[in-house]
């Protein structure tokens, strides 16, 4: 349908085309032959492109592992050797960056274009939905591995617990941060509109407090 579903720095996406960028994810990531139950990358700024990135690459039936680019680029090579990532799924903004070197890409942004029909991948409850790296404070990261059955029930136990759907939901949290996974799947799952400030605002109370109004949050 029509409505929006994500607001970005980079621009708005109706569920329409959210869908259609992710199903371009899903068709060139099956292209590339990766099996059903690996690990993508996801490489992208608070975009647009991040948010169909993810959802293309569970349309393929694998897991995604987001590395933020505002990340220490030591820790970034970490996770990427660390979880064996050869496909990385990026956006525009960043596909030309020297961490990308000799890895498998399949590029997303707004000027993508038409997707392709993709064949029904079929998912299990046990299969992983994602990975996200511990902040490594302790000593290295760990990449801990959540399930879509996991991922499932905690989106329904959102819904089953809030009276409400969120309507327009803000994402302050990385989608390196483990927080993210709530705000994503629950208001996208639920049709509402996932608003993505740009970093630069992140740290000001006052621009946050004007998004809240402006977005109706």
């Amino acid at each position: 349908h029509g409505s929006t579903a994500v607001i970005a720095p980079d621009g708005e996406l109706d569920a329409g085309r959210l869908q259609q960028l992710a199903d371009g994810v899903a068709g060139e990531l099956l292209e590339k032959g990766v099996r059903r139950g690996g690990l993508i990358g996801v490489y992208a700024d608070r975009s647009t492109a991040a948010i169909a990135a993810i959802l293309g690459i569970q349309k393929a039936g694998c897991a995604y592992v987001p590395i933020d680019p505002s990340y220490p680029v030591e820790r970034n090579r970490f996770v990427l050797r660390d979880a064996e990532i050869h496909h990385l799924v990026v956006g525009e903004e960043c596909a030309m960056e020297p961490l990308l070197e000799g890895l498998s890409t399949v590029v997303v942004g707004r000027s993508s274009g038409e997707s392709k029909e993709i064949p029904a991948v079929e998912i299990g409850p046990a299969w992983p939905a994602y990975v996200i790296y511990t902040s490594g404070s302790t000593g290295e990261p760990k990449g801990v591995v959540v399930s879509h059955s996991n991922l499932r029930h905690s989106t329904a136990a959102r819904s089953a617990f809030y009276p409400e759907a969120p309507g327009r939901f803000l994402l302050l949290s990385s989608i390196s941060f483990d927080s993210s996974v709530a705000g994503i799947f629950w208001t996208l799952a639920t049709g509402g509109t996932l608003v993505l400030p740009d970093a630069a605002d992140l740290q000001d109370p006052a621009v946050l407090a004007q998004i809240i109004i402006d977005q109706e949050v």
